[in-house]
């Protein structure tokens, strides 16, 4: 017996279309992806097939992967991932402290490329 009335609805069940997950959205990545790292090892090593990408501190393998292979359309053959810790620093007599971050390596298939700087000719 109900006091006020209220009625129980019943939710009609719709199908789920294909790439889309059960919150509605079509597969988005997540953003663990911060910048491609431009220095002089890392241009180097995309002579071989590997770039590099700092990444957010909870970002994981598979993760980076699936992110890579969905932003830039291409095969991910291999990705490691190593953290930098933050370093103590002195400036104009204060300690401060030079920020860590988290990278990951990215190997590609063979023939494949992602254009991520711009080397001078």
């Amino acid at each position: 017996m109900s006091l006020f009335g209220s009625k129980k609805k019943e939710k009609e069940v719709k199908p789920q279309t294909i790439g889309q997950t059960t919150s509605g959205s079509i597969n988005r990545v997540s953003g663990h992806i911060i910048k491609p790292v431009v220095s002089e090892k890392a241009l180097a090593m995309e002579n071989t097939g590997e770039y590099v990408f700092q990444v957010g501190q909870n970002a994981t393998k598979p993760e980076v992967k699936k992110e890579i292979e969905g932003k830039y359309k291409v095969k991910v053959v291999r990705v490691n991932i190593s953290v930098a810790k933050p370093k103590s620093r002195v400036f104009k007599g204060k300690k401060g402290y030079r920020s860590g971050f988290k990278k990951a390596m990215v190997k590609l298939a063979a023939g494949q490329r992602i254009e991520v700087s711009s080397k001078s000719k």
